[in-house]
């Protein structure tokens, strides 16, 4: 048989009276001390009035404080007094906003593929931002038309000083290049040159 272990007990029992002489003494130590709180000097007790002595304006406590959307709890109708919109001006807005945001994203994948598919060309890449640059044909057969129109234009005669002032001007040009020494070094091959050179602005 094992042993047995005897359980202390957590709180100590009360204390039992067997007398009435014990009640009797309580009841008498009671009964003192509740005389001497009963005899305190009056100077020492609290007053009930703790308000006599506060100076309040009752007219400051009827006032009205402005009223502010941002304060409240709940937003309503008649809180807003007319400012909050319907159920059905709230349900058209959001779907407003849905609407154009499902839009936004839809230009936004079909501009990526589309950047994709230029990327995956071969050699030339994306030519977009090139494209972008350059001018249209309508513009190119426009400047082309102006020039042709120009060209066909048949040029007016010149008058007689006109004429002696070009002869004259040209003479001197001549001269300047016969005395020029590039000119002198190798005659065809400037002439050459300056004949190209001519072409090439007729061209532009």
């Amino acid at each position: 048989m094992g042993k047995i272990k005897n359980k202390t007990r957590l709180h100590a029992k009360a204390v039992k009276l067997n007398s009435t002489s014990n009640t009797a003494k309580i009841d008498v130590d009671m009964k003192t001390d509740c005389a001497s709180v009963t005899g305190l000097d009056k100077t020492s007790q609290i007053s009930r009035n703790i308000f006599s002595k506060l100076d309040i304006d009752m007219n400051a406590l009827q006032r009205h404080l402005v009223t502010d959307d941002d304060t409240r709890s709940t937003l309503t109708s008649k809180s807003l007094k007319g400012l909050n919109l319907t159920k059905k001006d709230k349900q058209q807005l959001r779907r407003g906003l849905w609407l154009k945001k499902v839009e936004t994203l839809q230009e936004a994948k079909k501009e990526a593929a589309a950047k994709r598919k230029r990327q995956q060309t071969a050699v030339v890449g994306d030519m977009q931002p090139l494209e972008d640059t350059l001018p249209t044909l309508e513009l190119l057969l426009k400047d082309v038309r102006e020039r042709s129109t120009q060209s066909n234009k048949p040029k007016p005669t010149l008058k007689e000083k006109q004429r002696k002032k070009q002869m004259l001007e040209d003479i001197s040009t001549f001269k300047q290049v016969l005395q020029h020494p590039v000119y002198r070094h190798n005659p065809l091959a400037t002439i050459k040159e300056h004949l190209q050179n001519k072409l090439a602005q007729g061209n532009t």
